[in-house]
């Protein structure tokens, strides 16, 4: 009678399912989406039922893996009012169609050590930025130069005036991104200002003309 070989035994079925769950394994590791450092294990248990006589048994093997699990995909929520003046929640992502929510987007995925264009021509740079689920991944993106915004710089009750602003980034001596604006309309936005309070105070007293 033969030395039992876990190799060879079951002919051979139990490296078979080794090998399977080993495989399961190897892919886990290298899916960039599972946390690189957490522990895999692979277990292989064998269950043998003897008889009453105790001179055979039944024997069952099973392999099974335990395999890190996924990382939570992780993003930003902005929240801003749209067209209507609806508040709403707009998810951080690559073309994002509000300008206050594209300032914000970009200006959260900057990372540190970024590098600027060495054909920065004073309007138009392009940056890096994080990309992916885990942000280790990094994107050249070149920025819109300029961005229409809606700040508040009158009343509050009032509707503020949109204008555009020169939209830049630099580096602070630690290489730490920051990002500017600058007004481009001319302080054209301080006139619109005056009609939108003058529009405002006639709305709610309709019996005194607003002269100035």
């Amino acid at each position: 009678m033969k030395k039992i070989e876990l190799a060879k035994f079951q002919h051979g079925a139990v490296s078979e399912l080794f090998d399977e769950e080993f495989s399961k394994v190897l892919q886990n590791i290298e899916d960039e989406n599972t946390i690189a450092n957490k522990p895999r294990s692979i277990t292989i248990k064998m269950e043998i039922k003897p008889d009453k006589k105790r001179r055979t048994g039944e024997v069952k093997v099973s392999v099974s893996s335990t395999l890190a699990k996924v990382k939570p995909a992780e993003s930003f929520l902005f929240f801003d009012r749209d067209e209507r003046g609806k508040f709403s929640a707009y998810e951080d992502n690559d073309t994002p169609t509000l300008p206050g929510i594209y300032v914000l987007s970009y200006a959260s995925r900057l990372v540190g050590g970024t590098a600027i264009d060495g054909d920065d021509d004073g309007i138009t740079q392009t940056v890096s930025v994080k990309r992916g689920l885990s942000g280790a991944l990094k994107d050249q993106v070149a920025l819109k130069p300029i961005v229409k915004l809606s700040p508040y710089r009158t009343f509050r009750e009032v509707k503020q005036p949109e204008s555009e602003f020169l939209l830049r980034v630099r580096l602070d001596q630690n290489d730490v991104p920051t990002v500017a604006l600058f007004e481009a309309d001319g302080g054209a936005w301080s006139n619109t200002a005056a009609e939108n309070i003058v529009e405002y105070i006639q709305s709610i007293v309709t019996t005194i003309p607003v002269i100035a």
